[in-house]
């Protein structure tokens, strides 16, 4: 007697179980109500701080602007802020070697816009013979009647402080 009631003990057990595995599942399926539209309401942004933000770039280090400055090209973008575009290549000391070395050369320009007033402050630097710069920059590429053309914007440099001679 003991081994049946055992065995229906066991029996219930298991369909009270399926009954609530059936019930949980019934009601996850149930409980999903349709959603609502929320009212449109106005939502206030605090204030941007006068924190500098991180600016995405995806090429840093020192170069050398032009030493003279008729190869550093002075116009205006579309907007009619000043641009200026040199070429230029990265500059990186190599210790093995014991000297600085440089790649081949980039095509950048700086305009005052967004990010500063870059292209007057890199000119008025090579006025002051400060052409040793460390920049960050984004790079850009596009197509224009067949030819592709590529070149990066600075967005940010400090010039590199070198012991006068």
């Amino acid at each position: 007697m003991h081994s049946f009631n055992s065995a229906l003990l066991f029996i219930s057990t298991l369909n009270m179980a399926s009954t609530k595995s059936a019930a949980a599942t019934a009601t996850k399926v149930t409980t999903k109500a349709p959603q609502k539209e929320l009212p449109l309401t106005t939502k206030v942004v605090a204030k941007p701080t006068e924190e500098k933000k991180e600016v995405f770039f995806n090429l840093q280090g020192r170069i050398w602007t032009p030493e003279l400055l008729e190869n550093i090209k002075v116009g205006k973008n579309q907007a009619g802020n000043k641009k200026i575009s040199f070429s230029a290549s990265l500059s990186r000391y190599d210790d093995r070697a014991g000297k600085y070395i440089s790649g081949k050369l980039i095509n950048f320009i700086a305009t005052d816009n967004g990010y500063g007033n870059l292209a007057t402050a890199i000119l008025d630097a090579h006025g002051n013979n400060e052409r040793l710069i460390e920049m960050k920059a984004q790079f850009n590429a596009w197509e224009y009647q067949g030819s592709y053309y590529e070149n990066y914007q600075i967005v940010e440099f400090s010039v590199v402080e070198r012991p006068q001679q």
